[in-house]
């Protein structure tokens, strides 16, 4: 099946969409990192299991919202969510 899938037709964010798409993660993982660690780290928790716990959240966290917004735009878009990521299924080649 030949795919419609075509880089122009999908919507280019904004200044304003651009600036909160830095913006808010970075606010996101600044909060984590300067406050929900050190109040762990008081509690009594190892610094270093905090760390990589709270980085995983929020990590997660971010995958979570980006698929969720690939999935909007594929719908916008009218192709499936791997066309949109460009996931093709590999062929074995034997030449």
């Amino acid at each position: 099946m030949k795919s419609n899938f075509n880089w122009c037709n999908l919507k280019q964010l904004n200044l304003l969409q651009t600036f909160l798409a830095f913006f808010l993660p970075s606010l996101f993982a600044f909060w984590g990192f300067r406050y929900i660690l050190p109040w762990t780290v008081e509690a009594g928790y190892p610094k270093n299991l905090m760390w990589a716990i709270i980085a995983s959240i929020m990590l997660l966290f971010f995958v979570i919202i980006g698929l969720l917004l690939i999935k909007e735009d594929a719908k916008s878009a009218g192709v499936s969510i791997g066309e949109r990521l460009l996931i093709k299924k590999m062929e074995l080649n034997n030449g």
